[in-house]
């Protein structure tokens, strides 16, 4: 080719590069052969042009894959064609890096190298930052009512304006022994009594009409026992009030309510510790009028008969000295019982008093208190006999049901008359010993009946028919003492007729 020829062909090639209408690498159509005889000006271009060619192609490769929206293929190097893109290659990059931060949540990304674009492009990023804030706050604040609500102590629901569950947290478990998807099914009828349910809708209906006449939301409150799912009644304390909207209607009732059970029986134990107290003291003082009283009694009645039977003219007269002797006797006999009563019962009061049941035959405490007794029986020609079968074996505890039998054989035989008839029977009712102490003394009346065995008649017994003295300090300890077995002790009287004094002793381990 000549040299004009190939400088044609090489104006084609560039002319072809500026048109976008050549896509081949280098210059095919021209002989390497005849470039070599060109002069060096010639030569030079065609290797200018020939590069050009083969940088035009490369950057026309990039650019495709740049205009399909591919940022995978990296821009060529030392291609001086393509540097204006290479910033935008970089810059896009980075923009699909910062897009993918954004999609896992990070709003803290901003562009700043795409003019408008831009700017666009930080507004939306900004809006979901602040709709991301908004979010997490409102999840925040779920959050926080979700653990309040279950994690409270209280029970806090919500009802309609007919008293139906709404809503109703957790912690009715713990209190109510239900779930709270039980309790949403169980209508509060079910929980409280009718006459309850229609006293709080009475209200109700009172409080939701002062609250549309005034606007005055105020808190009312009411206690009352609800059945517990295992099957025992709680106490419960509950508060309520008008749920508003925000224009001030009435959507509901807000209320919360709290187990108070240990409260009640806390208020109740202490009501109970006050009257029992009460009764220390009124025991305490009893105590101390039956000594100073009673016991005054005898002792100066001792150290009377002393000084008189002490004087010259007694001593000679033998039958008015035995006679002070025998009085002297009866007088230390009364002082003994009643100061044994008052110690044993002292006893029992401090509750020093071991309660040690075992099985013993009862026939044979019977016996051997009225062997105690036979003097005092034929003092007063009295028949005093022992029903009880011989093989009559109780559960008890043999001192104080001992105190028991002798208390009442004591009291038989001093209110019965002359040749009267004290008995001792026992029937056995399983789990228990029917037992009964029967004279045909004077009887008593019946408000005389109703004063037996209270601390406050101590003191005031009935003077028995030989004179024979008491504080009915004995009965007291008899009631004490069958309670402690769990028995029960009684009495059937009528003036002139006598009295049967009935107590009751286990006669087994399970009594």
């Amino acid at each position: 080719m000549t040299e004009l020829q190939i400088l044609k062909e090489l104006t084609d090639k560039i002319t072809g590069i500026l048109n976008g209408k050549v896509s081949t690498t280098s210059i095919h159509n021209i002989d390497e052969r005849d470039i070599s005889s060109q002069p060096d000006e010639i030569k030079a271009l065609y290797e200018r042009i020939n590069l050009l060619c083969e940088k035009h192609a490369e950057a026309s490769q990039f650019m495709l894959q740049l205009s399909k929206g591919s940022l995978e293929q990296d821009p060529p190097k030392a291609n001086f064609l393509i540097s204006p893109f290479k910033e935008l290659h970089s810059s896009l990059r980075h923009m699909i890096w910062q897009t993918q931060r954004i999609a896992d949540g990070d709003y803290n990304q901003h562009i700043n190298f795409m003019g408008d674009f831009s700017t666009s492009f930080n507004q939306l990023i900004e809006s979901l930052r602040q709709k991301q804030a908004a979010e997490l706050a409102l999840q925040k604040s779920e959050e926080r009512a979700r653990l309040f609500l279950e994690n409270a102590t209280d029970v806090i629901f919500v009802l309609d304006l007919n008293l139906n569950l709404i809503y109703i947290s957790p912690a009715c478990l713990n209190i109510f022994g239900y779930t709270d998807e039980e309790c949403m099914q169980m209508p509060l009828n079910s929980l409280f009594s009718e006459s309850v349910m229609l006293d709080q809708k009475n209200k109700m209906a009172e409080y939701i009409g002062q609250y549309r006449q005034t606007g005055v939301n105020r808190i009312i409150s009411f206690e009352g026992q609800i059945p517990h799912r295992a099957g025992q009644s709680i106490w419960i304390e509950a508060t309520m009030r008008i749920l508003p909207d925000k224009n001030g209607e009435i959507i509901g009732i807000q209320g919360s309510a709290r187990d108070i059970s240990q409260r009640r029986y806390a208020e109740k134990a202490l009501l109970q510790k006050n009257k029992d107290l009460e009764e220390l003291n009124a025991t305490k003082d009893k105590f101390f009028s039956i000594i100073a009283h009673d016991l005054r009694g005898p002792i100066g009645s001792m150290h009377s008969l002393l000084e008189l039977i002490s004087e010259p003219d007694i001593q000679t007269d033998k039958e008015q000295y035995y006679e002070l002797l025998n009085v002297m006797k009866d007088v230390s006999k009364t002082t003994f019982d009643l100061l044994e009563n008052l110690l044993i019962w002292a006893n029992s009061q401090r509750g020093s008093i071991e309660f040690l049941p075992k099985f013993y035959n009862l026939h044979k405490l019977v016996e051997q208190n009225i062997s105690l007794f036979t003097q005092a029986a034929r003092n007063k020609e009295i028949n005093l006999v022992n029903k009880v079968p011989a093989s009559c074996v109780g559960y008890f505890d043999y001192n104080m049901i001992n105190t028991v039998v002798r208390n009442l054989l004591n009291n038989a035989i001093k209110y019965t008359r002359q040749q009267g008839n004290v008995s001792v029977t026992a029937v056995v009712s399983p789990p228990f010993i029917d037992v009964s102490v029967s004279d045909d003394g004077v009887g008593m009346k019946p408000e005389t009946i109703s004063k037996l065995f209270k601390i406050d008649t101590v003191s005031k017994s009935t003077t028995g028919t030989a004179g024979e003295s008491g504080t009915g300090l004995g009965l007291l300890l008899c009631n004490e003492f069958v309670k402690k077995h769990a028995g029960n002790i009684k009495v059937q009287s009528e003036p002139g007729s006598g009295s049967t004094f009935m107590f009751s002793i286990p006669n087994n381990l399970n009594a």
